[in-house]
């Protein structure tokens, strides 16, 4: 059995359930994070700072897409961030998502007056996603010498899945241990396969900060898919972060 993103048969020896395309296509967009995690502000050149914290992903167009695409609705993940500061006013950092994702961002800071920050940067993200799917050979009988139906496994093709992010970052400074920030992005996602495809995306993160050298982090997340291969996507995220 020749198995495709565009039509993915798993065949068990107690289930059989169908995957097609989109469904995959929907269940991979959400291992991407687009997490923010920080504010509009740089660490001093030298300084570093860690974040570890987690969140969950929705994707409400796929509540209503039937009941294999609802399975893939809600993702939860886990997440650690490491930032150095590189000189004055730029920043880099990388980040490591749990299952199986990774990235890294530069970013430069272009003001900083009465408590409001900004700044621009780029960020990149990455998965590569491969399977096995074992299924039974029942088409011709095929059996071991105790009787049993054959069982056979099939690599599936690997998707390869590069996000390009390009943010605005934007925070109010309250005071040193309380801190209200925004970012308005564009994301562009493409799918490396059989073939090649690409999604767009716009939308932001809101979030705030509590706490300086030490403390937490708390944002929301909203993409909007602008093409049709892009599903809308509500991100949440809490971390915990110090500094040194």
């Amino acid at each position: 059995m020749k198995i495709r993103w565009s039509q993915r048969l798993v065949v068990a020896k107690h289930r059989c359930v169908a995957f097609t395309a989109l469904a995959c296509a929907w269940a991979v967009t959400g291992c991407v994070n687009v997490s923010t995690l920080q504010t509009a502000r740089t660490l001093p050149p030298g300084d570093q700072q860690v974040a570890v914290g987690g969140g969950m992903a929705t994707f409400p167009e796929l509540t209503n897409q039937g009941e294999v695409a609802a399975l893939f609705d809600t993702m939860y993940f886990g997440e650690v961030d490491w930032r150095i500061g590189l000189y004055d006013f730029l920043d880099a950092g990388v980040h490591v998502t749990f299952p199986g994702t990774s990235g890294g961002d530069v970013k430069y800071q272009f003001l900083d007056e009465g408590g409001l920050a900004m700044a621009t940067g780029l960020s990149l993200g990455a998965i590569q996603i491969s399977s096995t799917t074992s299924s039974e050979d029942t088409t011709n009988g095929a059996t071991d010498e105790s009787g049993t139906s054959v069982t056979t496994e099939t690599s599936d093709p690997k998707l390869t899945i590069i996000d390009v992010i390009l943010p605005l970052y934007v925070s109010f400074h309250v005071d040193e241990a309380l801190a209200l920030y925004a970012s308005p992005k564009y994301l562009l996602r493409a799918f490396i396969g059989d073939s090649t495809a690409v999604a767009h995306y716009a939308g932001g993160t809101l979030g705030v900060q509590l706490g300086d050298s030490v403390g937490l982090m708390a944002e929301a997340s909203y993409l909007k898919g602008l093409s049709d291969s892009a599903t809308d996507t509500l991100q949440y995220n809490v971390a915990f972060f110090w500094s040194r």
